[in-house]
């Protein structure tokens, strides 16, 4: 796992260690309230948190005092005297950790600055200590007979590929990290390596995973085949894990949920829950009320309540502080129901203003994916969605070998058919290779990756950082080329 030379620090890892095993057991016992400790520990991370300049701007009018007395009767009474926060606030905190650090931080990590300037995330060494024990304990449950993963993330500045390795080697499963780039690691040197090495596991977002059989149908190796696929930095819904569990023969389980800001908030516990680590974080939820008013309540009370709540999701991190993040507005919008055994269950539902318009109609990720991987019978293995004003152009990549132009033909019918159930119109052209802008799911999100509007008057580059701007450019000649017919080579 994580190795010290001195003593003194190996001998406090490992009472950390023991104490996030004995934390884990006791919060399974009661799973929906640990009593006063919560209390106790947002007081002290509000305490924690005062001290940092970041905190004491947003907290001018704020009684520090009346918070931490308040935060031992009744947290949520307390977190909500503080005012909510932001990315951009979370990149102030970020710098102004990293010159605090005073040899207390161990690793430096960013958020992937593929739409927006890159988010500092450093970790200590007992944030990652705290974050592996809960992938671990949970994972331990479906993965017990596993022996060797591979790890493909294809963002080494994040700290996502780290502490998978590691949380699979807590376990004492075996580990390739790898990711892809253009100069000596193709997709078909990680063919290679999976051939000689035959992980059970596979660990990685849906697009890696995807350009992997993509690249083996493309060169006619064999399909690598897994006993579990463990999914991270996509919102993968129920039609895309079916595809992807047809394409590998495996279990595939969303294996958990966070940022890089915030770390893991969620753990798979199997193939179909994802936990809320309430053990180690706060939860609130953005919502509307009756009135129609904006709100912010305390998930479980929520879902005591009435069984289910949706919202933009809050997370206040007790366990992280080295790096305290105190109501922290995810922007993603979630699920959480009560959990099988107790506790809280998350569904990922996307993230806010994740619809697109096409064709006039509002779009989601969920409808597009509905479609073309909802029928099993489809073999598209990736997609890109082209649309210029009432004109959309599905473009997919195939499995199913074709060795005939009727054959070709009738694929082609049939993936129309199924996109013209939700975008009448469309028409699908099955080609060899997808440009890289279908390769940046977990990097740049949904409508990025995969859906592009080539209008004369598109501003494919909004916002967007240099190599991201010119990879959609490319996007763009390869889908006006495409729908007029002509055969692009990538």
């Amino acid at each position: 796992m994580i190795l010290r030379r001195e003593k003194s620090e190996r001998s406090e890892l490992e009472a950390l260690v023991e104490r996030q095993q004995e934390k884990i057991r006791v919060w399974r016992e009661s799973p929906a309230e640990r009593g006063g400790e919560r209390g106790a520990e947002l007081a002290e991370l509000v305490t924690r948190a005062a001290a940092l300049q970041a905190y004491r701007q947003v907290w001018r009018t704020v009684d520090i005092a009346a918070v931490t007395a308040a935060a031992h009767t009744d947290p949520w009474v307390a977190l909500r005297a503080l005012p909510l926060v932001d990315k951009g606030f979370s990149r102030l905190l970020g710098d102004e950790v990293i010159a605090l650090a005073d040899g207390r931080l161990s690793n430096y990590f960013e958020t992937s600055g593929t739409t927006s300037a890159p988010a500092p995330a450093p970790k200590s060494t007992a944030d990652l200590v705290v974050n592996t024990i809960n992938f671990g304990e949970h994972w331990a449950s479906f993965l017990g007979g596993a022996r060797f993963a591979i790890v493909l993330i294809n963002t080494p500045q994040g700290p996502a590929a780290f502490q998978f390795e590691i949380a699979l080697n807590y376990l004492g499963i075996g580990t390739f990290r790898t990711w892809v780039d253009a100069l000596r690691n193709d997709y078909s040197r990680v063919l290679a390596v999976i051939e000689r090495t035959r992980p059970d596991v596979f660990a990685g977002p849906p697009s890696q995973l995807l350009n992997l059989y993509e690249r083996a149908y493309a060169a006619g190796s064999r399909p690598p085949e897994f006993e579990t696929v463990l999914l991270t930095g996509e919102r993968t819904g129920p039609a895309l894990r079916r595809r992807l569990a047809a394409l590998t023969g495996a279990t595939v389980v969303d294996a958990s949920y966070g940022s890089s800001e915030t770390g893991t908030t969620a753990v798979a516990v199997s193939a179909d829950e994802l936990r809320l680590q309430t053990q180690s974080f706060l939860f609130e939820l953005i919502v509307e009320d009756t009135a129609g008013r904006t709100v912010t309540i305390a998930a479980e009370q929520r879902v005591h309540e009435r069984g289910t709540a949706e919202g933009e999701l809050v997370v206040t991190t007790l366990d992280n502080r080295f790096r305290p993040l105190v109501r922290y507005r995810t922007g993603d919008l979630v699920r959480v129901e009560r959990a099988t055994g107790g506790g809280l269950a998350l569904r990922p539902l996307g993230r806010v203003g994740d619809s697109v318009d096409i064709a006039g109609q509002g779009i989601d990720q969920q409808l597009i994916e509905n479609a073309v991987w909802g029928d099993p019978g489809l073999a598209v293995v990736n997609y890109l969605l082209a649309h210029d004003g009432d004109r959309v152009d599905l473009f997919y990549t195939s499995s199913a070998p074709v060795d005939a132009v009727e054959s070709a033909a009738a694929e082609n019918d049939r993936v129309t058919a199924a996109i013209r159930a939700v975008l009448p119109g469309a028409v699908a052209r099955r080609v060899p290779q997808l440009p890289a802008s279908a390769a940046l799911g977990s990097a740049a999100g949904w409508k990025a990756a995969r859906v592009i509007d080539i209008g004369p008057d598109a501003a494919l580059a909004d916002g967007a950082v240099p190599h991201l701007a010119d990879v959609l450019r490319q996007t763009r000649e390869f889908a006006l080329a495409t729908r007029d017919g002509e055969v692009v080579t990538l």
